[in-house]
Protein backbone atom coordinates (compact mmCIF):
# COMPACT_ATOMS: atom_id res chain seq x y z
CA UNK A 1 0.00 0.00 0.00
CA UNK A 2 1.12 3.79 -0.59
CA UNK A 3 2.86 6.09 1.67
CA UNK A 4 0.29 5.90 5.16
CA UNK A 5 0.36 9.50 5.08
CA UNK A 6 -1.00 9.92 1.66
CA UNK A 7 0.41 13.54 0.87
CA UNK A 8 0.35 14.30 -2.44
CA UNK A 9 -1.35 11.43 -4.43
CA UNK A 10 -0.38 10.23 -7.46
CA UNK A 11 -3.24 8.27 -8.32
CA UNK A 12 -6.73 8.85 -7.45
CA UNK A 13 -8.47 5.42 -7.08
CA UNK A 14 -12.28 6.44 -8.63
CA UNK A 15 -15.15 3.72 -7.17
CA UNK A 16 -18.72 4.48 -7.53
CA UNK A 17 -21.05 1.81 -5.44
CA UNK A 18 -24.77 1.73 -5.07
CA UNK A 19 -26.16 -1.36 -2.71
CA UNK A 20 -23.19 -3.12 -3.17
CA UNK A 21 -23.35 -4.23 0.57
CA UNK A 22 -22.04 -8.10 -0.75
CA UNK A 23 -19.04 -6.80 -3.03
CA UNK A 24 -17.99 -3.43 -1.79
CA UNK A 25 -15.32 -5.01 0.90
CA UNK A 26 -13.91 -7.23 -1.86
CA UNK A 27 -13.13 -4.04 -3.95
CA UNK A 28 -11.88 -1.71 -1.10
CA UNK A 29 -9.50 -4.80 -0.14
CA UNK A 30 -8.57 -4.73 -3.60
CA UNK A 31 -7.26 -1.17 -3.93
CA UNK A 32 -5.58 -1.33 0.00
CA UNK A 33 -3.62 -4.40 -0.88
CA UNK A 34 -2.23 -2.31 -3.94
CA UNK A 35 2.25 -2.38 -3.59
CA UNK A 36 3.11 0.98 -5.46
CA UNK A 37 6.42 3.68 -4.75
CA UNK A 38 4.12 6.46 -4.60
CA UNK A 39 1.01 7.61 -2.54
CA UNK A 40 -2.47 7.38 -3.96
CA UNK A 41 -6.11 8.03 -2.62
CA UNK A 42 -9.26 5.71 -2.88
CA UNK A 43 -12.21 8.39 -3.87
CA UNK A 44 -15.45 6.56 -3.05
CA UNK A 45 -19.12 7.85 -4.10
CA UNK A 46 -21.90 6.10 -2.91
CA UNK A 47 -24.92 7.10 -4.41
CA UNK A 48 -27.28 7.14 -1.51
CA UNK A 49 -27.35 3.39 -0.85
CA UNK A 50 -30.49 1.68 0.71
CA UNK A 51 -28.35 -1.42 2.00
CA UNK A 52 -25.25 -1.53 4.27
CA UNK A 53 -23.06 0.20 1.64
CA UNK A 54 -22.58 2.93 3.31
CA UNK A 55 -21.90 1.46 6.80
CA UNK A 56 -19.04 -0.82 5.28
CA UNK A 57 -17.67 2.56 3.72
CA UNK A 58 -17.32 4.31 6.65
CA UNK A 59 -15.71 2.00 8.81
CA UNK A 60 -13.32 1.68 6.57
CA UNK A 61 -12.98 5.66 6.08
CA UNK A 62 -12.72 5.42 9.84
CA UNK A 63 -9.60 2.82 9.84
CA UNK A 64 -7.71 4.41 6.84
CA UNK A 65 -8.67 7.78 7.05
CA UNK A 66 -5.46 8.76 5.23
CA UNK A 67 -6.93 6.51 2.32
CA UNK A 68 -10.47 6.66 2.00
CA UNK A 69 -12.14 10.12 0.51
CA UNK A 70 -15.90 9.35 0.90
CA UNK A 71 -19.10 10.98 -1.15
CA UNK A 72 -21.85 10.16 0.19
CA UNK A 73 -24.84 11.27 -1.51
CA UNK A 74 -28.09 11.74 0.52
CA UNK A 75 -30.56 11.27 -2.77
CA UNK A 76 -29.59 9.15 -5.42
CA UNK A 77 -28.69 10.46 -8.29
CA UNK A 78 -29.05 8.05 -10.82
CA UNK A 79 -32.88 8.35 -10.01
CA UNK A 80 -32.18 12.46 -10.75
CA UNK A 81 -31.39 11.86 -14.41
CA UNK A 82 -27.58 12.25 -13.16
CA UNK A 83 -25.06 9.89 -15.12
CA UNK A 84 -21.95 11.37 -15.06
CA UNK A 85 -20.77 10.33 -11.46
CA UNK A 86 -17.30 10.84 -12.25
CA UNK A 87 -17.18 13.87 -13.99
CA UNK A 88 -19.55 15.73 -11.73
CA UNK A 89 -18.42 14.18 -8.43
CA UNK A 90 -15.32 12.26 -8.95
CA UNK A 91 -12.98 14.22 -10.96
CA UNK A 92 -12.98 17.18 -9.00
CA UNK A 93 -12.33 15.95 -6.07
CA UNK A 94 -9.25 13.55 -6.97
CA UNK A 95 -5.90 15.16 -6.80
CA UNK A 96 -3.91 12.50 -8.62
CA UNK A 97 -2.46 12.76 -11.54
CA UNK A 98 -4.10 9.37 -13.34
CA UNK A 99 -7.45 8.19 -12.66
CA UNK A 100 -7.64 4.56 -12.15
CA UNK A 101 -11.57 3.48 -11.98
CA UNK A 102 -13.19 0.44 -10.54
CA UNK A 103 -17.23 0.00 -9.84
CA UNK A 104 -18.22 -1.18 -6.30
CA UNK A 105 -19.14 -5.02 -7.64
CA UNK A 106 -15.78 -5.25 -9.55
CA UNK A 107 -12.27 -5.69 -7.71
CA UNK A 108 -8.68 -6.20 -8.60
CA UNK A 109 -6.67 -9.04 -8.27
CA UNK A 110 -3.09 -7.89 -9.12
CA UNK A 111 -1.40 -6.07 -5.85
CA UNK A 112 0.83 -4.57 -8.70
CA UNK A 113 -1.70 -3.08 -10.84
CA UNK A 114 -1.37 0.46 -9.96
CA UNK A 115 2.47 0.21 -10.56
CA UNK A 116 2.42 -1.43 -13.74
CA UNK A 117 0.17 0.57 -15.37
CA UNK A 118 1.68 3.74 -13.64
CA UNK A 119 4.97 3.12 -14.87
CA UNK A 120 4.02 2.10 -18.36
CA UNK A 121 1.80 5.71 -18.42
CA UNK A 122 4.91 7.68 -17.06
CA UNK A 123 7.05 6.36 -20.07
CA UNK A 124 4.71 6.85 -22.86
CA UNK A 125 3.00 10.02 -21.92
CA UNK A 126 1.14 10.14 -24.79
CA UNK A 127 -0.56 7.37 -23.61
CA UNK A 128 -3.70 8.47 -22.71
CA UNK A 129 -5.74 5.30 -21.53
CA UNK A 130 -4.20 1.93 -20.28
CA UNK A 131 -6.45 -1.11 -20.29
CA UNK A 132 -6.02 -4.98 -18.90
CA UNK A 133 -7.22 -8.19 -19.18
CA UNK A 134 -10.20 -8.86 -17.03
CA UNK A 135 -11.87 -11.87 -15.75
CA UNK A 136 -15.46 -11.81 -16.10
CA UNK A 137 -17.70 -14.27 -14.06
CA UNK A 138 -21.75 -14.00 -14.29
CA UNK A 139 -23.18 -13.69 -10.45
CA UNK A 140 -25.67 -15.90 -8.36
CA UNK A 141 -25.12 -19.37 -10.33
CA UNK A 142 -25.66 -17.92 -13.87
CA UNK A 143 -24.06 -20.00 -16.44
CA UNK A 144 -22.74 -22.24 -13.12
CA UNK A 145 -20.84 -19.33 -12.56
CA UNK A 146 -18.33 -19.91 -15.65
CA UNK A 147 -15.49 -17.77 -16.03
CA UNK A 148 -14.70 -15.60 -19.35
CA UNK A 149 -11.24 -13.51 -19.93
CA UNK A 150 -11.53 -10.28 -21.76
CA UNK A 151 -7.88 -10.57 -23.15
CA UNK A 152 -7.62 -9.34 -26.59
CA UNK A 153 -4.51 -10.34 -26.93
CA UNK A 154 -1.44 -12.27 -25.47
CA UNK A 155 1.20 -9.36 -25.94
CA UNK A 156 1.23 -6.00 -24.58
CA UNK A 157 0.06 -3.91 -27.66
CA UNK A 158 -1.34 -0.22 -28.91
CA UNK A 159 -4.95 -0.53 -29.46
CA UNK A 160 -6.29 1.34 -32.69
CA UNK A 161 -8.51 3.71 -32.89
CA UNK A 162 -10.93 1.87 -34.95
CA UNK A 163 -11.08 -0.89 -32.55
CA UNK A 164 -11.62 1.35 -29.75
CA UNK A 165 -14.69 3.41 -31.88
CA UNK A 166 -15.77 -0.07 -33.26
CA UNK A 167 -15.80 -2.65 -30.21
CA UNK A 168 -16.02 -0.70 -27.24
CA UNK A 169 -16.96 -2.56 -24.13
CA UNK A 170 -15.92 -5.57 -25.91
CA UNK A 171 -12.23 -5.49 -25.84
CA UNK A 172 -11.90 -3.74 -22.39
CA UNK A 173 -13.73 -3.66 -19.01
CA UNK A 174 -14.39 0.09 -16.68
CA UNK A 175 -11.90 -1.98 -13.63
CA UNK A 176 -8.56 -1.79 -16.08
CA UNK A 177 -9.19 1.49 -16.64
CA UNK A 178 -6.19 3.91 -15.98
CA UNK A 179 -6.16 7.09 -17.47
CA UNK A 180 -4.91 10.74 -17.29
CA UNK A 181 -6.71 12.94 -15.34
CA UNK A 182 -6.09 16.22 -17.67
CA UNK A 183 -8.40 14.36 -20.12
CA UNK A 184 -10.80 15.93 -18.33
CA UNK A 185 -10.07 19.50 -18.37
CA UNK A 186 -12.59 21.13 -21.11
CA UNK A 187 -14.93 18.82 -21.57
CA UNK A 188 -16.66 18.71 -24.93
CA UNK A 189 -20.25 19.15 -24.87
CA UNK A 190 -20.53 15.42 -26.59
CA UNK A 191 -18.77 13.78 -23.39
CA UNK A 192 -22.37 13.88 -21.92
CA UNK A 193 -24.50 12.99 -24.61
CA UNK A 194 -24.40 9.13 -24.28
CA UNK A 195 -23.90 6.65 -20.70
CA UNK A 196 -21.53 4.05 -19.93
CA UNK A 197 -17.77 4.36 -20.69
CA UNK A 198 -18.68 4.68 -24.81
CA UNK A 199 -17.65 9.24 -24.43
CA UNK A 200 -15.05 8.14 -21.96
CA UNK A 201 -13.26 6.04 -24.89
CA UNK A 202 -14.09 8.60 -27.29
CA UNK A 203 -12.25 11.37 -25.21
CA UNK A 204 -9.20 9.23 -24.23
CA UNK A 205 -8.13 9.01 -28.01
CA UNK A 206 -8.96 12.40 -28.72
CA UNK A 207 -5.75 12.98 -26.48
CA UNK A 208 -3.82 9.89 -27.15
CA UNK A 209 -3.37 6.57 -27.87
CA UNK A 210 -5.23 3.69 -25.90
CA UNK A 211 -2.72 0.84 -24.74
CA UNK A 212 -2.73 -2.72 -23.09
CA UNK A 213 -1.39 -4.43 -21.13
CA UNK A 214 -1.47 -8.29 -20.96
CA UNK A 215 -2.15 -9.91 -17.71
CA UNK A 216 -5.32 -10.66 -16.08
CA UNK A 217 -5.60 -8.02 -13.14
CA UNK A 218 -9.02 -7.46 -12.50
CA UNK A 219 -12.68 -9.56 -11.78
CA UNK A 220 -15.75 -7.89 -13.77
CA UNK A 221 -19.14 -9.06 -11.89
CA UNK A 222 -21.60 -9.70 -14.69
CA UNK A 223 -25.36 -9.40 -13.77
CA UNK A 224 -25.58 -8.40 -10.45
CA UNK A 225 -29.42 -7.49 -9.15
CA UNK A 226 -29.25 -3.80 -9.75
CA UNK A 227 -26.26 -2.30 -11.57
CA UNK A 228 -26.14 -0.04 -14.02
CA UNK A 229 -26.44 -2.69 -17.02
CA UNK A 230 -29.16 -4.61 -15.32
CA UNK A 231 -30.84 -1.10 -15.19
CA UNK A 232 -30.61 -0.80 -18.78
CA UNK A 233 -31.00 -4.58 -19.88
CA UNK A 234 -34.52 -4.59 -17.56
CA UNK A 235 -36.25 -1.74 -18.80
CA UNK A 236 -37.17 -1.10 -22.45
CA UNK A 237 -37.02 2.66 -22.62
CA UNK A 238 -33.86 2.99 -21.03
CA UNK A 239 -32.46 0.42 -23.46
CA UNK A 240 -33.71 2.15 -26.20
CA UNK A 241 -32.54 5.90 -25.24
CA UNK A 242 -29.28 4.36 -24.88
CA UNK A 243 -28.98 3.29 -28.48
CA UNK A 244 -30.52 6.93 -29.39
CA UNK A 245 -27.73 8.21 -27.45
CA UNK A 246 -25.27 6.25 -28.32
CA UNK A 247 -26.12 7.43 -32.09
CA UNK A 248 -26.26 11.25 -30.84
CA UNK A 249 -22.52 10.33 -29.31
CA UNK A 250 -20.75 9.34 -32.58
CA UNK A 251 -22.50 12.24 -34.55
CA UNK A 252 -21.32 14.79 -32.30
CA UNK A 253 -17.74 13.32 -31.84
CA UNK A 254 -17.36 12.70 -35.48
CA UNK A 255 -18.20 16.58 -35.85
CA UNK A 256 -15.48 17.47 -33.19
CA UNK A 257 -12.87 15.98 -34.77
CA UNK A 258 -13.57 17.21 -38.26
CA UNK A 259 -14.72 13.81 -39.68
CA UNK A 260 -11.19 12.43 -38.96
CA UNK A 261 -12.57 9.07 -38.29
CA UNK A 262 -16.03 9.15 -40.35
CA UNK A 263 -15.50 6.01 -42.11
CA UNK A 264 -15.50 3.81 -38.81
CA UNK A 265 -17.72 6.00 -37.16
CA UNK A 266 -20.15 5.50 -40.16
CA UNK A 267 -19.78 1.80 -39.69
CA UNK A 268 -20.29 1.88 -36.21
CA UNK A 269 -23.15 4.00 -36.15
CA UNK A 270 -24.93 1.41 -38.81
CA UNK A 271 -24.65 -1.04 -36.15
CA UNK A 272 -25.78 0.36 -33.34
CA UNK A 273 -29.12 1.73 -35.87
CA UNK A 274 -29.65 -2.09 -36.48
CA UNK A 275 -29.94 -2.58 -32.97
CA UNK A 276 -32.20 0.26 -31.74
CA UNK A 277 -34.55 -0.35 -34.89
CA UNK A 278 -34.42 -4.26 -33.77
CA UNK A 279 -35.56 -3.29 -30.15
CA UNK A 280 -37.79 -0.79 -30.86
CA UNK A 281 -39.75 -2.89 -33.68
CA UNK A 282 -39.18 -6.39 -32.24
CA UNK A 283 -37.41 -7.27 -28.89
CA UNK A 284 -40.06 -4.09 -27.26
CA UNK A 285 -43.39 -5.57 -28.86
CA UNK A 286 -45.03 -8.08 -26.79
CA UNK A 287 -47.68 -8.07 -30.02
CA UNK A 288 -44.92 -9.43 -32.23
CA UNK A 289 -43.84 -11.83 -29.70
CA UNK A 290 -46.73 -13.55 -29.16
CA UNK A 291 -48.10 -13.93 -32.48
CA UNK A 292 -44.52 -15.47 -33.25
CA UNK A 293 -45.07 -17.83 -30.21
CA UNK A 294 -48.65 -19.11 -31.28
CA UNK A 295 -47.57 -19.35 -34.81
CA UNK A 296 -44.41 -21.73 -33.74
CA UNK A 297 -46.95 -23.90 -31.48
CA UNK A 298 -49.47 -24.24 -34.50
CA UNK A 299 -46.06 -25.48 -36.30
CA UNK A 300 -45.18 -28.17 -33.60
CA UNK A 301 -48.72 -29.45 -33.91
CA UNK A 302 -48.57 -30.48 -30.33
CA UNK A 303 -51.78 -30.87 -27.89
CA UNK A 304 -50.15 -29.21 -24.96
CA UNK A 305 -47.34 -26.69 -25.33
CA UNK A 306 -46.14 -25.71 -21.74
CA UNK A 307 -44.54 -22.42 -22.09
CA UNK A 308 -41.81 -20.40 -19.64
CA UNK A 309 -40.39 -17.18 -20.44
CA UNK A 310 -36.50 -16.42 -19.12
CA UNK A 311 -36.69 -13.03 -17.66
CA UNK A 312 -38.92 -11.02 -15.97
CA UNK A 313 -38.86 -7.43 -17.20
CA UNK A 314 -41.15 -5.25 -19.28
CA UNK A 315 -41.00 -7.59 -22.67
CA UNK A 316 -41.30 -10.19 -20.68
CA UNK A 317 -44.54 -8.84 -18.70
CA UNK A 318 -45.94 -7.55 -21.94
CA UNK A 319 -45.34 -11.44 -24.00
CA UNK A 320 -47.83 -12.94 -20.83
CA UNK A 321 -50.42 -10.40 -21.52
CA UNK A 322 -50.32 -10.82 -25.27
CA UNK A 323 -50.46 -14.57 -24.91
CA UNK A 324 -53.09 -14.82 -22.23
CA UNK A 325 -55.26 -12.12 -24.60
CA UNK A 326 -55.22 -15.53 -27.29
CA UNK A 327 -55.65 -18.23 -24.18
CA UNK A 328 -51.89 -19.13 -24.16
CA UNK A 329 -50.77 -19.63 -20.33
CA UNK A 330 -47.55 -19.03 -19.01
CA UNK A 331 -46.23 -21.68 -16.54
CA UNK A 332 -43.40 -20.28 -15.33
CA UNK A 333 -41.14 -17.59 -15.68
CA UNK A 334 -36.89 -17.93 -15.10
CA UNK A 335 -34.39 -16.11 -13.89
CA UNK A 336 -31.29 -16.33 -12.28
CA UNK A 337 -31.50 -13.35 -10.08
CA UNK A 338 -35.25 -13.06 -8.39
CA UNK A 339 -36.03 -16.68 -8.15
CA UNK A 340 -38.67 -17.37 -5.17
CA UNK A 341 -41.07 -14.42 -5.83
CA UNK A 342 -43.61 -14.09 -8.15
CA UNK A 343 -44.38 -11.82 -11.19
CA UNK A 344 -47.38 -11.22 -12.69
CA UNK A 345 -49.17 -13.78 -10.11
CA UNK A 346 -46.62 -16.39 -11.81
CA UNK A 347 -43.75 -17.88 -9.83
CA UNK A 348 -40.32 -17.34 -10.93
CA UNK A 349 -37.84 -20.51 -10.40
CA UNK A 350 -34.32 -20.62 -10.88
CA UNK A 351 -33.32 -22.30 -14.59
CA UNK A 352 -31.79 -25.32 -12.59
CA UNK A 353 -35.30 -26.61 -12.28
CA UNK A 354 -35.67 -27.59 -15.98
CA UNK A 355 -32.83 -30.06 -15.01
CA UNK A 356 -36.01 -32.37 -13.59
CA UNK A 357 -38.71 -30.38 -15.27
CA UNK A 358 -41.51 -31.48 -12.73
CA UNK A 359 -43.46 -28.90 -14.35
CA UNK A 360 -43.88 -30.29 -17.90
CA UNK A 361 -42.40 -26.91 -19.71
CA UNK A 362 -41.22 -27.67 -22.90
CA UNK A 363 -41.12 -24.23 -24.74
CA UNK A 364 -38.94 -21.33 -23.14
CA UNK A 365 -38.79 -17.86 -24.82
CA UNK A 366 -36.07 -15.78 -23.57
CA UNK A 367 -36.31 -12.52 -23.64
CA UNK A 368 -33.05 -11.18 -22.57
CA UNK A 369 -31.13 -8.66 -24.88
CA UNK A 370 -28.02 -8.64 -26.04
CA UNK A 371 -25.27 -11.41 -26.60
CA UNK A 372 -26.55 -13.31 -23.10
CA UNK A 373 -29.73 -14.74 -25.48
CA UNK A 374 -26.92 -16.92 -26.41
CA UNK A 375 -25.27 -18.04 -23.70
CA UNK A 376 -28.51 -18.99 -21.51
CA UNK A 377 -29.50 -20.62 -24.50
CA UNK A 378 -26.91 -22.80 -24.35
CA UNK A 379 -27.28 -23.30 -20.13
CA UNK A 380 -31.32 -23.99 -20.54
CA UNK A 381 -30.38 -26.96 -23.84
CA UNK A 382 -27.04 -28.33 -20.94
CA UNK A 383 -30.14 -28.28 -18.43
CA UNK A 384 -32.77 -30.10 -20.82
CA UNK A 385 -31.83 -30.73 -24.18
CA UNK A 386 -35.55 -31.82 -24.68
CA UNK A 387 -36.47 -28.36 -24.74
CA UNK A 388 -37.57 -25.97 -27.75
CA UNK A 389 -35.80 -22.46 -26.87
CA UNK A 390 -36.81 -18.99 -28.81
CA UNK A 391 -34.44 -15.98 -28.78
CA UNK A 392 -35.19 -12.62 -30.07
CA UNK A 393 -33.49 -13.93 -33.62
CA UNK A 394 -35.64 -17.33 -33.54
CA UNK A 395 -39.05 -15.39 -33.49
CA UNK A 396 -38.80 -13.71 -37.52
CA UNK A 397 -39.10 -16.87 -38.59
CA UNK A 398 -42.51 -17.05 -37.08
Amino acid sequence: MGSSHCNKPIISVCCMTYNHENFISDAIESFLMQKTDFDFEIIIHDDASTDKTKEIVEYYERKYPNFIKPIYQNENQYSKGIRRVTAQFLIPKAKGKYIALCEGDDYWTDPYKLQKQFDYMEANPTCSLCTHATKVITFNKMMNEEEDIRKPSDNNIVRSNDEIIMQGAEINHTSSFFFQKRIFNDLPNWYFYSTGDDALRLLCISHGYVSYLDGIMSVYRKGVVGSWSNRVRNHKRNRIKLYENKLKLLEEFNKSTLKLHDGIITKKKQKVLYTLEFYKKVANDGGIWARAIINYMHKQKEKSIKVAIFGVADTAKEIKKHLNDHNVGVSLFLDNYHYGQTVENVHIVHPESLVENKNGINLVVITVWGKQYVEIKKQLLDYNPALNVLTMNDISEY
